[in-house]
């Protein structure tokens, strides 16, 4: 029966992630420790056989997978609309605060919840549940998709709840997506579920021979999805991750 193998990587760093900038659709680059990240998950993937790669068409998603696909000329990058970070509405551009926050949950002109989970799940449900059928049995097909935290964090989540998606290994609700962080999607079997096999992996970050400005912790698009567990500070979250930072990159 056909394997299909799903990593899904978070884009690298940008200079409004380090300064706390809402993006959202805004069509921003990675910076130095970006592209620095950017090279240290493409080496962690190395090894990883892609046969399709998708990304969100925004430059900080795509010049992440195109590094991460440098050495993989075979395999031709899709990208999609659908791939992209919540909308922030007029707050796209302006830096997050306490009030902002507070705004934010009030804003008609954010893309809602609701929107944002069908539009990664829709995405999933046409796009990667097909592949199991139209592959050979005997296949095993790696695919590549980068896309930013907010959605990534918001699409696992929702595929968990609707039953698209099950783990033994992470429950609900899901931390916090990253720079650069790899999760893993395994499907196998005719209904199209998934399981969730790693989540938040940012261990080719973490090496003290690689480390230089430190991972930044808060993704302000993630604000009106943020699933980390109450009371979670930043070294907390961080060390789950790397209690389940091991990946087979097959």
């Amino acid at each position: 029966m056909a394997r299909i193998r799903v990593y899904i990587v978070r884009h690298g760093e940008t200079a409004e992630n380090r300064n706390g900038i809402l993006q959202g659709h805004l069509d921003t680059e990675l910076n130095d420790e970006g592209y620095r990240q950017a090279e240290l998950v493409a080496d962690a993937l190395k090894d990883v056989s892609f046969k399709v790669a998708f990304s969100s068409d925004l430059k900080r998603a795509k010049m992440t997978a195109e590094r991460i696909l440098k050495n993989k000329p075979e395999v031709r990058l899709q990208t999609s609309e659908a791939l992209r970070e919540r909308f922030m509405g007029v707050f796209q551009g302006t830096k997050i605060t306490k009030d902002t926050k507070v705004a934010l949950s009030q804003d008609k002109t954010i893309e809602s919840n609701q929107h944002l989970r069908e539009r990664g799940v829709n995405w999933w449900k046409q796009t990667i549940i097909p592949m199991v059928s139209e592959a050979d049995d005997s296949d095993t097909i790696s695919v590549l998709m980068v896309s930013h935290g907010g959605f990534i964090s918001s699409l696992i989540q929702e595929l968990m709840e609707e039953g698209y998606a099950t783990s033994d290994r992470y429950a609900l609700p899901l931390g916090k997506c990253l720079n650069t962080a790899i999760a893993i999607l395994e499907l196998g079997g005719t209904d199209g579920t998934a399981s969730l096999v790693n989540y938040g992996d940012i261990s080719h970050l973490l090496n003290a021979k690689t480390q230089a400005k430190g991972v930044v912790q808060e993704n302000v698009d993630e604000v009106e999805v943020d699933t980390s567990p109450s009371g979670s500070d930043s070294k907390g979250v961080v060390q789950t991750w790397l209690d389940s930072s091991s990946h087979d990159a097959r």
